[in-house]
């Protein structure tokens, strides 16, 4: 008899927890939709070799700006732990001189917050050729006091050259 009320107990303890899920019934659904961003520094531009009668004193490098396209692949809904979240907006940012990386700040709307205190999502860059240049990129941000409907930021940074991004629900 102590069995049975001891199981009954963890039953109800564990349908509590699976019944308290903010996780949506339905799948989430993927969809694309194309970026751009600038870059001040994209190329550089033939100089003459000598500067006037001055032999051996070569122009200074010149940099013409670049338009670069990025295809972003976006899900409807991203779940961390119980967090569930959507990506509303995304914008990269202009690069001021000559990097590595693209800065894009992701406008998130927290869709019904877990007991977590963070919210990842996890993505991956692919240049214009398909391979993977950033397999293990991760958006994190603390949402501790954050609201259901609250719209919130998450920075990342892709490799100079990203031509496709693909957000996922984080692996931890």
């Amino acid at each position: 008899m102590k069995f049975i009320k001891t199981a009954a107990v963890l039953i109800l303890i564990i349908a509590c927890f699976c019944a308290c899920s903010n996780v949506p019934d339905e799948p989430a659904v993927t969809s694309n939709k194309d970026f751009t961003y600038k870059n001040a520094f994209g190329e550089t531009v033939p100089v003459a070799e000598n500067i006037g009668n001055y032999p051996g004193l070569t122009q200074p490098v010149k940099y013409i700006e670049t338009v670069h396209n990025v295809e972003c692949n976006f899900k409807s809904y991203y779940v961390y732990g119980n967090t569930v979240a959507t990506i509303e907006t995304l914008e990269f940012e202009n690069i001021d001189m000559p990097a590595t990386n693209v800065y894009a700040i992701a406008k998130v709307k927290m869709i019904a917050a877990g007991r977590e205190d963070q919210m990842k999502i996890d993505y991956k860059a692919y240049d214009e050729n398909g391979n993977c240049i950033k397999a293990n990129g991760c958006l994190t941000r603390n949402i501790d006091g954050i609201e259901d409907g609250e719209i919130f930021d998450m920075v990342f940074l892709a490799p100079v050259g990203t031509a496709r991004v693909e957000f996922f629900d984080c692996a931890e």
